[in-house]
């Protein structure tokens, strides 16, 4: 990987070494800043500098002369989501309001992101699944996705449409998991207590679960419709 390559290079930093290192350093951080991939350190380093010094004065341009996006899509997905968390904390379900939060945050590439939760609070029990636990993951969520939509329109998009999807897949897939828990423990009937089989086929979990879907739904389903969204941006363009 290139950042093992990198942290060797360092190791062997010394004073007779270090013009030609910084070089070869330079090259790797410019490939990983531009989210190139490994193969592409086969390239030259003039050839990788000449597409950081592009994308660079492209981001520059785009930042003096306010192009990109008003971030209202983000906006109102940020809203939704966490319309979502808090709706599920408020029904006395925080620990799966922490695991939705995680798992979205890892989903959008920020395991490293929870992690450094974990590691600043030291893994604490009383921690992981507390409403601090979740308030920070919320941060890192609404960090993370900024960076990767706040330079362009199609970006924004694409992204927040298609975790509009993704969430209600989990929400489906987590309904779908626990269906089959039920199933198993029909076909075990004749091992457990009908008093125990009744609990679980009308367990109030099963029922939240589908009413976590059905909210959803609900909330988001401006996020799903196209003339909704050009509606939006239109609204915008007229301010």
């Amino acid at each position: 990987m290139i950042e093992d390559k990198m942290r060797s290079l360092v190791s062997l930093l010394n004073k007779d070494n270090v013009y030609k290192i910084k070089k070869d350093l330079i090259k790797y951080l410019d490939i990983l800043t531009l989210s190139l991939d490994e193969k592409d350190e086969e390239l030259s380093t003039e050839k990788i500098n000449r597409i950081y010094n592009i994308m660079e004065r492209r981001k520059n341009f785009r930042s003096e002369n306010k192009i990109g996006t008003n971030l209202i899509l983000f906006n109102e997905f940020i809203d939704k989501f966490y319309s979502l968390l808090d709706d599920i904390k408020g029904k006395g379900y925080l620990q799966d309001s922490v695991e939705i939060a995680s798992d979205f945050l890892k989903g959008i590439g920020g395991i490293n992101r929870e992690f450094k939760l974990l590691v600043i609070h030291e893994k604490s029990e009383e921690y992981v699944y507390s409403k601090n636990h979740l308030y920070d993951l919320k941060k890192e969520i609404e960090s993370l996705l900024y960076e990767k939509v706040h330079y362009s329109i199609y970006e924004e998009i694409y992204t927040i449409v298609g975790l509009t999807y993704s969430i209600r897949f989990d929400l489906e897939e987590k309904c779908k998991e626990y269906g089959r828990i039920v199933l198993s423990l029909l076909e075990l009937e004749d091992e457990i207590s009908k008093e125990e089989l009744k609990k679980v086929l009308h367990n109030e979990y099963a029922l939240e679960l589908q009413r976590r879907m059905y909210y959803w739904d609900e909330i988001t389903v401006g996020l799903k419709n196209h003339y909704y969204i050009e509606k939006l941006y239109e609204n915008i363009e007229d301010m």
